[in-house]
């Protein structure tokens, strides 16, 4: 069957681009790609929305839920709520709009409970249930990337909106820095189409860490996004730092320690899954919070890992069982088509 696959594709993000790869994985005697303008839609047998944060009530986006496969077999799967702004600002023409396209998939799976409730309370559709994040599913690289002898490798994945605390972090980092670690700046958004891409920010990080520490050393690689270098360097570190979701899932199945600095409520909730809400810091918070926080992440990060391996491997064998539910769905009710 063709399969196409509506998301944010296309555009390098780390998490989305994992999304992709996964489903091409869990369904790979299938051709599975992304939806876009130029794909003949005729010859598209399944539509599957998904993953990640596309559902947002305040603005349909027809990117996500193209009006011209709306009576193609669809099933939304793994999605989120973008929550950030109060519901009560959210306008029901916008919510309408999503209703009306999501009454003619199959099923909708969210990625979290929080955002299983708010479809639910929005009536988006009659049949919702919640899923793991299926990058727990995907099938990892394990790429020997080389290590720094004699050194603990502190990680960080960044972004490069205006509210990044970058003054604050560099005066972290630099201090770790002075202290024996090595510091790995990782752009998981390297992608020219993208305004988003953070190469360049890592590099800026990079040269004021060094101007503060001079004698530190501090690495920025530059993969050219490729997707499973990027997670293997994740994989590689010793511990991480990160403002993004899905690199956080990457250590973790690593047994990586992450401590989290993010304002988002799907970030505290996927470290709550596990019991390691201690290891998530507000994005607003003071340098002298985040200090903190990383004092103790460093110290207690490890054990901690150590101690939820086995709830890690359950979310794994969770996540690909609901994939495979997902594709035994599919291929019972297209059967003819396969």
């Amino acid at each position: 069957m063709n399969i196409g696959v509506c998301g944010y594709y296309g555009m390098g993000n780390f998490g989305d681009e994992l999304f992709l790869k996964t489903l091409q994985q869990v369904f790979h005697k299938h051709q599975v790609f992304p939806h876009s303008s130029r794909v003949d839609a005729s010859q598209i047998d399944a539509v599957i929305v998904g993953g990640g944060d596309l559902i947002i009530p305040y603005h349909y986006n027809s990117n996500y839920f193209p009006p011209r496969l709306l009576q193609h077999p669809a099933w939304i799967y793994g999605v989120g709520v973008v929550d950030n702004y109060p519901e009560a600002t959210w306008p029901e023409a916008e919510i309408a709009k999503h209703r009306s396209w999501m009454a003619h998939a199959q099923m909708l799976y969210s990625r979290d409970e929080n955002s299983t409730e708010i479809c639910r309370r929005l009536q988006l559709h009659s049949k919702i249930a919640t899923v793991p994040d299926m990058v727990f599913a995907y099938e990892e690289p394990k790429y020997p990337i080389q290590r720094v002898s004699g050194k603990k490798t502190l990680g960080v994945c960044i972004h490069t909106y205006k509210d990044f605390p970058f003054d604050i972090m560099a005066s972290i980092l630099a201090d770790y820095a002075s202290q024996g670690y090595r510091i790995l700046l990782i752009p998981v958004l390297n992608h020219s189409n993208n305004p988003y891409s953070d190469m360049s920010a890592c590099k800026k990080l990079q040269a004021r860490i060094i101007e503060l520490q001079p004698q530190a050393h501090v690495d920025a690689p530059h993969p050219e996004y490729e997707l499973e270098l990027v997670y293997s360097f994740i994989q590689s570190v010793d511990y991480l730092i990160t403002f993004k979701l899905h690199p956080a899932i990457a250590a973790i199945r690593g047994g990586v320690p992450v401590f989290c600095i993010s304002k988002m409520s799907k970030v505290y909730h996927l470290l709550a899954q596990f019991g390691l809400e201690a290891n998530y810091c507000d994005a607003g918070s003071s340098e002298d919070i985040i200090r903190q926080g990383l004092a103790r992440f460093i110290k207690q990060g490890p054990a901690e890992m150590r101690s939820v391996a086995h709830r890690v491997k359950a979310m794994e064998h969770a996540s690909r069982h609901s994939l495979h539910q997902l594709k035994e769905d599919i291929e019972r009710k297209l059967r003819h088509r396969i």
